[in-house]
């Protein structure tokens, strides 16, 4: 079985302002949109799998996402 993961938190206000102002955007590119959708609802206590159920993907998908954004420095957020 796979170890919980989470997102990490963010460093600062502004990259939390990025990550959430990007997850509800009408604007950005759809992945942008959908990688950011999993980094909030991780922050929102959320597993993986229930991530998954919630935006129609495969929980793996989640996992790679959410460590992909542990280890990304903030300043690489558009």
């Amino acid at each position: 079985m796979p170890k919980h993961l989470q997102a990490r938190p963010a460093q600062d206000e502004r990259e939390e302002r990025q990550v959430r102002k990007l997850s509800r955007s009408h604007h950005a590119s759809a992945d942008w949109k959908f990688h950011a959708q999993m980094i909030v609802e991780s922050w929102a206590g959320k597993t993986p799998q229930e991530i998954a159920t919630t935006l129609l993907c495969h929980p793996r998908t989640v996992r790679i996402h959410l460590n992909r954004f542990n280890t990304v420095i903030a300043s690489k957020l558009p």
